[in-house]
């Protein structure tokens, strides 16, 4: 079975293959250390900083499978930087009736959106638009 593509920016991807990184080369060492040490202190059954190196341990595992997934079946998309179109890691600037400036980045894959009442000023577009159901700010 083909695993799935994850839509993702390129600023993502780094960010996630540099955790991906640091949890295979730094923390999953420091780890074992840790765990080494708490068993050279004795009985086990009763030994909290082993029972909480292993619990850490655990997770760093499981945080560096559900990484090499992701990055593996990463599809990196190259947002526009201009144009009336918003499409998946575009960036917009809303400005609400009273003013106010808001400034989303879109974060769910969806289809061609269009700016609804588009003005250009000072290089920026506005809108008002109900764009923020569809993003994260």
């Amino acid at each position: 079975m083909a695993t799935p593509r994850t839509p993702m920016t390129r600023a993502g991807y780094e960010k996630l293959s540099e955790e991906l990184e640091r949890l295979k080369r730094v923390d999953r060492h420091t780890i074992i250390k840790a765990i080494a040490e708490a068993r050279a202190h004795g009985d086990l059954s009763e030994n909290a900083e082993y029972h909480a190196a292993r619990e850490k341990q655990s997770f760093i595992e499981g945080r560096i499978a559900e990484l090499e997934t992701k990055v593996g079946g990463a599809e990196v998309i190259e947002p526009p930087t201009t144009g009336d179109r918003i499409t998946f890691g575009s960036t917009v600037l809303l400005e609400d009736e009273s003013g106010k400036e808001v400034r989303y980045q879109i974060v769910v894959p969806t289809r061609r959106i269009r700016l609804v009442a588009a003005s250009r000023s000072s290089r920026r577009s506005r809108a008002r638009s109900s764009a923020s159901a569809w993003a994260i700010p």
